[in-house]
């Protein structure tokens, strides 16, 4: 759990970890030397022998580094990230655990809810039971709070330092063969937060680029058309409805 500036809604990403039903959990949070007051709302979780705190010294202006030390810590086989903004459901990591080991897929993803600073949905995202890299290339359905790999499969793996490194390590992954496994079941809660990097949308169109160009090595033409292609099943992403209050 990488940590910045978060402490109006750390301690509900917290909570929604240690109520998993899945008992072999680990949390290591990362923090990004907020200027907040997040450290101290969750070094009081330390009493717990299952979560750890480490404060990085300055700040990395991206979740990239902190995400990648804690990866470096990690002892377990299934490792699986989650912001200090947004929450998991209770079985969402029991629910993956089992269809990762059924399915025999190094990386997996499951659908979530959308919600407001206020907690409230908004919308929701479904996502395929399976997904290739030439698929993936089209349109990134694996949101990183609900992403999970085997290390069995894969090792351990770090973040590019890039913007959207979240996209761009799946899509390494992948370009390796198998394919991401899809729960299409909404097992976690993603908060768009005003001013956000992933609200602003000229920004993240960026990042896109430089992975289609410089990491997938894609020609000019190739890339804007995939950035292009990308924006347009972006605008349809997510299944929205009636608003209803998180409990």
């Amino acid at each position: 759990m990488p940590l910045h500036n978060a402490q109006a809604y750390v301690g509900q990403a917290v909570e929604s970890v240690i109520a998993q039903t899945y008992p072999a959990w680990e949390l290591i949070i990362v923090d990004d030397a907020s200027s907040d007051e997040s450290l101290a709302a969750v070094e009081e979780y330390e009493n717990n022998s299952r979560i750890s705190v480490i404060k990085l010294p300055e700040n990395s202006g991206s979740p990239a580094k902190p995400r990648n030390v804690g990866t470096e810590r990690a002892q377990g086989r299934f490792v699986a990230f989650i912001d200090a903004d947004d929450a998991w459901l209770p079985e969402k990591l029991e629910i993956q655990v089992e269809a990762l080991t059924e399915s025999g897929a190094p990386l997996g993803c499951c659908g979530y809810w959308v919600i407001n600073d206020a907690g409230n949905r908004i919308g929701k995202l479904s996502v395929p039971q399976q997904a290739s890299f030439s698929e993936l290339v089209r349109h990134n359905t694996i949101g990183c709070l609900t992403a999970i790999y085997d290390r069995a499969r894969l090792g351990k793996r770090y973040f590019p330092e890039c913007g959207h490194e979240d996209y761009a390590l799946w899509l390494d992954i992948l370009s390796e063969g198998g394919k991401v496994h899809g729960v299409d079941q909404p097992l976690a809660e993603y908060r768009v937060r005003s001013g956000s990097v992933s609200s602003n949308k000229w920004r993240t169109l960026t990042y896109f680029w430089h992975i289609y160009r410089h990491r997938l090595h894609y020609g000019r033409l190739k890339s804007v058309w995939r950035c292009l292609t990308y924006a347009m099943n972006a605008r349809n992403k997510y299944q929205h409805g009636e608003s209803e209050s998180l409990s």
